[in-house]
């Protein structure tokens, strides 16, 4: 019976024994696998804050706002093609500095790509070409034959132009290159 018993302790030494040698074994395997979490997690925060150029695609303009709030003050506007440098992306809501100002604007009309190249003036062709305060909206203005206007930016066949002081949608069939 005493043999029983001793055999029986000295089994529960080595296995205990064994044991110890295996987690020492495993040891630096768990140690790899938290520093490798601890990578991916930074690299997470690192491309969570990296700036990132867009560009605005707004119809007719973007209100950037002191806060990220659609009844919150208006400080600047977008046009469509300008280019901004987002530093954070929260929500429905992109973080930039304009003139030295912090500023939000919605994401919906910021884009990573940038708008074709158009030429950056040209010239209003025969007859009297109408401005319009939207892509196919309401009259705000006319511009002769002629006429020389600066590119802003483009959506489908509109053009956001300015001229004369003033700036509007015209349809880019009545337009020419210079």
């Amino acid at each position: 019976m005493f043999w029983v018993i001793k055999q029986h302790f000295e089994t529960k030494k080595r296995m205990r024994q064994s044991m110890r040698g295996i987690y020492k074994d495993y040891t630096w395997l768990a140690c790899l696998i938290m520093v490798l979490v601890v990578l991916a997690a930074m690299a997470v925060v690192t491309l969570a804050l990296a700036e990132r150029t867009m560009y605005c695609t707004a119809n007719d303009y973007l209100r950037c706002r002191m806060k990220p709030d659609t009844s919150s003050e208006m400080l600047y506007k977008l046009y469509p093609g300008d280019t901004v440098v987002v530093t954070e992306i929260s929500g429905s809501w992109a973080t930039l500095y304009l003139y030295g100002d912090e500023c939000y604007a919605h994401i919906n009309f910021l884009s990573d790509t940038p708008p074709c190249e158009l030429p950056e003036r040209m010239v209003v062709r025969n007859g009297r070409l109408y401005m319009r305060s939207s892509p196919g909206g309401g009259k705000v203005g006319w511009l002769e034959s002629g006429t020389v206007v600066n590119l802003r930016g483009m959506i489908r066949n509109w053009c956001f132009v300015e001229a004369k002081g003033r700036m509007g949608w015209v349809d880019r069939t009545y337009l020419e290159e210079l």
